[in-house]
């Protein structure tokens, strides 16, 4: 049953609201859905989006910080609640340890998803959880700003579409995770209230090799280092982890320019940069693993 109560958006929690049914559907179909999976939706709002979902046949376990929303929720889902169909955890989702739905997912022998509208001011924070949280998830998808997207699935220097400025950490690191389509172009007005910038709804598939939560954490802290100051080279940035000496060698061996900066690396540059310093690290310290900060 939805709510009739009048409710004003609080501009301070990010909230923009998708409330048509025929759109939370199509989104809940564009996520890839399906009848038995464990779905993760981090921002319920009002519910919209959570209901689309649960036609789908998932089991749902949401997550809401706004204390006006709760009650909302309660008597919506009152049923689903009642059954375990939907799960209903109150608070910062940032708090809360995504590990232990993976775990449950595995145990009950299902896929686990992640389906979320995100506040906007607080996208890094929350893709950089899931990723190094839960890598361990069939599939993430998301609504964000248009420029988030656009650096969540920046194309390489040696790919079509390129632009430096959106290749980065974010785009490396979600290149780990799998591959990223652009699942549905919302407008403006499909928002209440309508935010003042553009939103597109993004999939991103895990690959079958996709890296453990400790070794995505790893390798994010690696590419932020490598991309610390855009201006300077790759080398200066990362002397501050390792001598000249091992950085300058280990260019040489890999025909990179002494002068080449992050940006300017493919993500497969990037990963036999990485293998060859570990290698290096290896031999001089007896394993110890050079992408731990």
């Amino acid at each position: 049953m939805r709510d009739s109560r009048r409710f004003y958006a609080r501009h301070d929690l990010g909230q923009n609201f998708i409330r048509d049914p025929r759109i939370c559907a199509a989104l809940a179909e564009a996520a890839g859905i399906e009848s038995g999976d464990l779905v993760l939706e981090v921002g319920c709002g009002q519910g919209d989006l959570t209901a689309a979902l649960l036609n789908r046949s998932a089991r749902v376990v949401g997550c809401e910080t706004d204390p006006r929303l709760i009650p909302m929720l309660e008597e919506r889902f009152e049923a689903e609640l009642a059954t375990g169909e939907f799960t209903l955890l109150v608070g910062d989702a940032q708090l809360h340890d995504f590990r232990q739905f993976v775990a449950l997912a595995r145990q009950q022998g299902r896929h686990f998803r992640v389906a979320a509208n995100l506040p906007y001011y607080l996208t890094r924070e929350f893709l950089i959880k899931f990723f190094t949280e839960v890598p361990e998830a069939t599939s993430m998808s998301f609504m964000l700003q248009k420029e988030a997207v656009e650096r969540l699935i920046a194309p390489a220097w040696d790919e079509p579409g390129y632009v430096a400025k959106r290749y980065g950490p974010m785009a490396l690191l979600a290149r780990n995770y799998g591959r990223a389509e652009i699942a549905y172009r919302p407008r403006r007005q499909d928002f209440q209230p309508a935010p003042h910038v553009d939103s597109l709804f993004v999939r991103l598939e895990r690959c079958e090799d996709c890296p453990e939560a400790s070794r995505m954490l790893e390798l994010w802290n690696f590419y932020c280092l490598a991309f610390n100051q855009r201006r300077k080279t790759l080398l200066q940035n990362l002397k501050s982890r390792y001598s000249i000496a091992e950085l300058r060698m280990t260019f040489e061996t890999l025909s990179f320019k002494a002068q080449v900066r992050a940006e300017e690396l493919s993500p497969q540059d990037f990963a036999t940069l990485i293998a060859c310093l570990e290698r290096s690290d290896d031999d001089r310290s007896d394993g110890c693993d050079i992408l731990q900060s």
